[in-house]
């Protein structure tokens, strides 16, 4: 390979990963990120979305016992509201006092969580694991429901890390522990959401390129 050729990839991905942060830098932010920006949309976040007060509508009936699997939601699983729980006994926040940012600050360490699976990745370059984990979170608070009180922030991170475990697996010695945990984050996901079992289905059919 001739000197200078690696260049262009990395002049390409840096043209990419600036215009995806611009992206996010002009849309609505996250409020735990835009707060450390002083980003208007921390002082006045949007208001819910319907599926976010669907959402917390669900949680709240289930922190009242009302079984999760009485209401009509047939696509989702009682993740979210498991998590929202556990965060307002953590902060002592009654379900009617909690804010639009609080809500979604409950997705955005999901978020941070999901990021963090691409400093796990296994062969590749410190580099281009920080980079990648960075541009995620970055990013995720330009994207749409990238950030909000919804099922499919937690399914992406189950996901993301049961495939970042799978991969740990096939490169250790030690695959059975790998892929039990990678099972247990591909489980999380799939009790997020149904759509889960598409993407599982098509990564465990996906052709193996390895001799």
């Amino acid at each position: 390979m001739e000197e200078g050729t690696p260049k262009r990839p990395l002049v390409l991905l840096g043209l990419m990963v600036a215009s995806f942060l611009l992206f996010s830098a002009l849309g609505v932010q996250p409020p735990y990120f835009s707060s450390w920006l002083s980003h208007p949309s921390s002082l006045n976040p949007p208001p819910l979305h319907a599926d976010e007060a669907v959402q917390w509508s669900l949680a709240k009936e289930m922190s009242e016992g009302v079984p999760y699997s009485s209401n009509n939601d047939r696509f989702h699983g009682p993740t979210l509201a498991g998590s929202l729980m556990v965060a307002s006994k953590a902060t002592g926040t009654a379900f009617t006092d909690m804010s639009e940012s609080y809500l979604r600050n409950v997705t955005g360490c999901y978020l941070a969580l999901l990021s963090l699976a691409a400093l796990a990745l296994p062969g590749v370059s410190q580099m281009s694991r920080v980079t990648a984990a960075v541009f995620c979170f970055a990013v995720g608070g330009g994207a749409p429901f990238g950030f909000y009180y919804v099922q499919e922030v937690l399914l992406v991170t189950g996901l993301a890390w049961g495939v970042v475990l799978w991969l740990r697996s096939e490169a250790s010695e030690r695959k059975m522990m790998w892929r039990l945990l990678s099972g247990v984050a591909f489980g999380f996901a799939l009790a997020c959401k149904v759509t889960a079992a598409a993407y599982l289905l098509l990564f465990f059919i996906a052709p193996d390129d390895h001799p």
